[in-house]
């Protein structure tokens, strides 16, 4: 198990983690009711627009959103 954690934990430690605030999850609620997200989604669209950020995703649910690539 530790060898597995460590993986993983080297793996994230790759990539900036994005705290939440509640100027971000104000933003995730309003995109959940206007673009029909779900919360997880809704959440991590919000992190990236607040933080002017490109999203790259292998979700569908965010073809048609603005600043989003899908891979």
């Amino acid at each position: 198990k530790m060898r597995e954690w460590n993986q993983v934990k080297a793996e994230i430690l790759k990539y900036t983690l994005i705290p939440m605030n509640f100027e971000t999850c104000e933003l995730a609620g309003e995109l959940a009711n206007t673009k029909g997200l779900s919360t997880a989604d809704s959440l991590i669209y919000a992190s990236a627009l607040r933080n002017c950020c490109r999203l790259l995703t292998r979700d569908g649910d965010f073809a048609k959103m603005q600043n989003v690539e899908i891979i």
